[in-house]
């Protein structure tokens, strides 16, 4: 039976799995879990009773950065339809610490915080198609590369219920009366006060967001003009909430002192991240406004004491 070892570490325990037998060099493995220790001890016996011994010395040697990049540059997957996702998902992968672990390392406790991580920005679905992919990646390094780990972790992790499909499909002419790019000229009347023309240009194109957005395919692009300052920030987190990509350009013809300049929002996304479902854009800014000190929130005690309406005034004779 495998000898299990547990060793206290300041990130967490580990459990250090050994498989001695006589005849046979020791095979070692450590893990964050001790099942997975334990599962992997008794898959190394069960190998050594068939009299196959395997040398794992190579899966050491390669980082999942590395497993990631080879599949990307032999292709693998390219004749498939979700090529472009895929290169997506890995370039996205690989910036995560997850692939700093080389792929003896790999267990199924890294990918279960790599999921919690992930959940923080994405849907369960989108967390099961990055366990596909990362399962699809890990076995062709098993069986078509040939380096050898005693079994795939990500087979261990469960996938997620996703929530269920939207049912309703476009009927009648709503295809074509989606648009796939909207570009605003938007501006406020200048007063020649910047800090107020400024704000008002804030509020103008929050509200151009709301406005647009229904009618914009997934997919589809969204460019606007606005006016650098305070409180320009709020408006580009709210677009990278509902956009893949957003970035700001000046125009070539623009003056140098000119604070004018254009929000590039691409792809739009099926639905917004989470944290953004069922606010608009206009509440988000208004939030980080308040957030940042420069709107106060109003008290409803003094909007009851402000009187309004209208008053005739009689004609003077």
């Amino acid at each position: 039976m495998a000898t299990i070892i547990k060793r206290k570490r300041k990130k967490g325990n580990t459990f250090t799995a050994f498989v001695r037998r006589k005849g046979f060099q020791t095979f070692t493995k450590t893990f964050h879990a001790r099942q997975d220790a334990i599962k992997w001890g008794t898959h190394m016996e069960r190998n050594l009773d068939r009299g196959l011994s395997t040398d794992f010395n190579e899966a050491s040697k390669y980082m999942m950065r590395d497993i990631l990049k080879r599949y990307l540059n032999e292709e693998k997957g390219k004749h498939k339809k979700g090529w472009d996702e895929e290169v997506y998902r890995a370039n996205k992968m690989m910036r995560d610490p997850i692939c700093d672990l080389n792929l003896l390392q790999l267990s199924s406790k890294d990918i279960a915080e790599y999921k919690d991580r992930r959940l923080k920005e994405v849907s369960p679905t989108t967390f099961n198609k990055d366990l596909s992919f990362l399962k699809v990646a890990v076995d062709i390094a098993i069986f078509d590369w040939g380096i050898n780990i005693p079994f795939n972790p990500c087979r261990n992790v469960k996938r997620l219920k996703q929530p269920r499909p939207r049912n309703r499909r476009l009927e009648g002419d709503e295809q074509t009366r989606l648009f796939n790019t909207i570009v605003s000229d938007i501006s406020p009347r200048l007063t020649g006060q910047y800090d107020r023309d400024q704000a008002i240009s804030l509020e103008l194109v929050a509200m151009v967001f709301d406005f647009t957005l229904p009618l914009l395919v997934p997919g589809g692009s969204f460019v606007t003009k606005i006016f650098q300052g305070t409180g320009i920030e709020g408006v580009v987190n709210a677009a990278k909430q509902r956009f893949s990509r957003v970035q700001r350009f000046s125009p070539e013809a623009s003056r140098n002192s000119s604070s004018e300049v254009f929000l590039v929002c691409k792809n739009k996304l099926p639905q917004p991240k989470k944290g953004s479902r069922g606010t608009s854009v206009a509440q988000e800014l208004n939030s980080h406004l308040e957030s940042a000190g420069i709107i106060q929130q109003k008290d409803p005690e003094v909007l009851d004491t402000v009187k309004s309406g209208f008053r005739r005034i009689p004609k003077k004779e």
